[in-house]
């Protein structure tokens, strides 16, 4: 366990005892990250390796968290439980196949099973921009609606009915006050270079001098920037009950090629357009993969920086 260095939290009437769900993972990082820094609040930093969670902390050169593992999260209490447990990488999704419903399922009924008995924390849940169905072809709005052929029910559904099925039980739980986020997309210095993203494959690029290979269909993405996304947390966090879903969004969305010419002009990348090469699509294709919802501006949310500021911004930490 990190101790918990007390000086910053007692006697703040703003501080929150914050309980992090996937600790270790991109997001997770992020969170953790910004609310150590923060320095106003108590965090309890959950993940299977605790260990790697302290390392963490150690490496941005404090100590004010505790790092547990899952067995021993209900055995402290919370103002807020953020979960940020799940896959993200396209490979890894295709490999857990019908196993992300459990994944998703035990974490996510491990929180609603201590909101039975305390039902005034705030319980926040990181969903996806995938729970809108498969197609975008165009953005995606707040009147778009899920479609599934139940009859042909395909391994690229899997993801997507897993954060459906959460997201309604949590509208059902409309006593207890439950956000869903739904990403689109993040990148942060934080991110698993490993993982077979678009942006992924343009750091690998320029590390290694060789050129990107893509194909010549453009897509369009909103990434989310670390400090906007903490934003909408902290929004949320400021109301005293509240029980929704939110699209989470940049202040603008950027198209393939015009990240490309960004980080070309700036690093030197090369580009290789090969019609045919092979791009992840483990959970359907998708060109427009962003929303047009600003449902979020009901809780105040104003997104400061655009995903190309994003990506540039954080790609300048990793290059």
């Amino acid at each position: 366990m990190v101790g918990a260095t007390r000086m910053n939290i007692m006697g703040n009437p703003r501080s929150k005892r914050i309980a992090i769900l996937g600790a270790t993972g991109h997001i997770g990082k992020n969170l953790t990250a910004h609310f150590i820094l923060d320095g106003r609040h108590e965090l309890f930093l959950f993940s299977r390796e605790p260990e790697r969670a302290s390392a963490f902390v150690a490496s941005l050169g404090v100590t004010a968290a505790h790092a547990l593992s899952y067995g021993e999260f209900p055995r402290f209490a919370y103002d807020v439980v953020i979960n940020c447990v799940g896959i993200s990488d396209p490979a890894r999704i295709v490999q857990a196949g019908a196993d992300i419903f459990r994944l998703t399922e035990d974490y996510d009924n491990l929180v609603l099973d201590y909101l039975v008995r305390h039902p005034e924390t705030l319980y926040m849940f990181f969903s996806s921009g995938a729970v809108h169905g498969s197609d975008f072809s165009l953005p995606v709005s707040d009147t778009t609606r899920f479609t599934v052929d139940l009859n042909r029910i395909q391994p690229s559904d899997y993801y997507a009915l897993a954060k459906l099925n959460a997201e309604v039980k949590h509208r059902a739980l409309e006593h207890l006050s439950i956000v869903d986020f739904r990403v689109f997309g993040f990148f942060s210095r934080y991110a698993d270079l490993s993982a077979k993203f678009f942006l992924s494959d343009v750091l690998t690029a320029i590390r290694s001098g060789r050129p990107l290979v893509t194909d010549s269909r453009n897509m369009f993405r909103d990434y989310v920037h670390p400090a906007d996304l903490c934003q909408l947390i902290e929004k949320c966090m400021e109301r005293q009950h509240l029980n929704d879903a939110f699209d989470v969004y940049s202040r603008q969305p950027a198209a393939k090629f015009e990240i490309i010419e960004a980080i070309r002009t700036r690093y030197g990348l090369e580009v290789e357009v090969r019609d045919g090469a092979i791009m992840s699509n483990a959970t359907g294709s998708k060109d427009h993969y962003y929303s047009l919802s600003r449902k979020a501006e009901t809780v105040a949310y104003l997104p400061q920086r655009t995903s190309l500021e994003a990506i540039l911004e954080e790609l300048s930490a990793l290059v």
